[in-house]
């Protein structure tokens, strides 16, 4: 037996918001924003989608999978976020690595121009001084708008 998880949680996300219009309804609480029930019904309905959306993405990112009876399980159901940021924490990330190589790219020329670029005498200070010449060199590169923006 195939079981779509999506698949019933549409249908019973549909009963719902369909009750509930109802509900508001019998009960006159669309009268106090003058606000129709069915949309009302709506606005709660998505509401409750989101809501359950970022308890699942919590959960995940803490490594504590749940089913929907709150049991504790070794891998998380397939449902798609709503929002989704992992495609631009991606795109984020390759514009740093890409930032990051053309700074180490003109690190290179300059330093084959000038072998004493760092001005480093003892190796303890090695990662400080790059450290700050890699800082000073990338807010060089983007006041010239050589860099891609993030």
């Amino acid at each position: 037996m195939n079981f779509n998880i999506e698949a019933e949680n549409n249908t019973k996300f549909t009963q719902f918001q369909e009750e509930l219009t109802a509900l508001i309804n019998y009960n006159s609480m669309e009268n106090g924003s003058c606000t129709p029930d069915f949309l009302l019904a709506e606005y709660l309905t998505h509401s409750l989608k989101l809501f359950n959306n970022i308890v699942y993405r919590r959960e995940k990112w803490y490594g504590r999978h749940q089913d929907y009876n709150n049991n504790l399980i070794e891998k998380c159901p397939s449902i798609p976020p709503i929002i989704n940021h992992e495609d631009e924490e991606e795109e984020k990330l390759k514009i740093i690595q890409k930032r990051m190589s053309m700074v180490f790219d003109e690190w290179k020329k300059r330093s084959i121009e000038n072998q004493k670029d760092l001005n480093i005498t003892d190796c303890s200070e090695y990662g400080e001084k790059c450290a700050v010449y890699f800082t000073n060199l990338t807010n060089e590169m983007d006041e010239k708008g050589i860099l891609p923006k993030l």
